[in-house]
């Protein structure tokens, strides 16, 4: 009997042996293709990383041209008199930037959002415009806007965004032919069983 347990029990680590050695050799299997599938997915990983930059900086283009545009023209409905100058009393006729919400936009209050008695583009885009951005409401009478040309505007979005795609596709294709080179090399070098 104790023959017979001692040979059962040799049989059984000679099969653990085997079991743990096959094990092995599985999980080594499974890291390499692991290792090759995260060589394969880098480029992919690469090109998504690539566009999803080249997304965004695409919406901050559009929407620096946006703000820019809604910029110019907020100035342009604000300049009534057309002298390149936001003034008091032109800012003074949108009561809905009244903060206090009196019904009176006093002089006070005016000067200050405007930070002085009037203020020129470049002022009213520093100081005012993300003041008042929020409040700001046309008035309906007003008709002597001086506009904005927003075919030059859409011009330079699209001449602008199409540098961008040019320069992502340069890169795309770079990288292309870097990874068919890599997969050219696997498939000569690592046969897969």
């Amino acid at each position: 009997i104790i023959s017979k347990s001692v040979l059962i029990k040799s049989d059984r680590e000679a099969r653990l042996r085997e079991l743990e050695e096959g094990l092995q050799k599985v999980e080594d299997e499974l890291k390499g293709k692991e290792e090759l599938k995260q060589q394969a997915e880098a480029p992919e990983n690469e090109a998504k990383d690539k566009h999803q930059k080249l997304w965004e900086e695409q919406r901050a283009v559009r929407e620096a041209i946006a703000r820019d545009n809604q910029m110019h023209e907020m100035f342009a409905e604000l300049d009534a008199n057309n002298d390149s100058l936001v003034s008091i009393e032109e800012l003074q006729k949108h009561t809905e930037l009244d903060s206090d919400h009196e019904n009176e936009f006093t002089v006070e209050e005016v000067r200050l959002i405007l930070g002085a008695d009037s203020v020129n583009f470049d002022e009213f885009n520093v100081t005012v415009f993300d003041q008042i951005s929020n409040s700001y409401k046309k008035l309906s009478e007003q008709s002597s806007e001086t506009p904005v040309d927003h075919a030059d505007v859409a011009a330079t979005t699209e001449a602008q965004l199409d540098k961008i795609q040019a320069e992502a596709d340069e890169e795309t294709s770079a990288g292309e032919d870097e990874y068919e080179h890599e997969e050219e090399q696997h498939d000569i070098t690592t046969p897969i069983s």
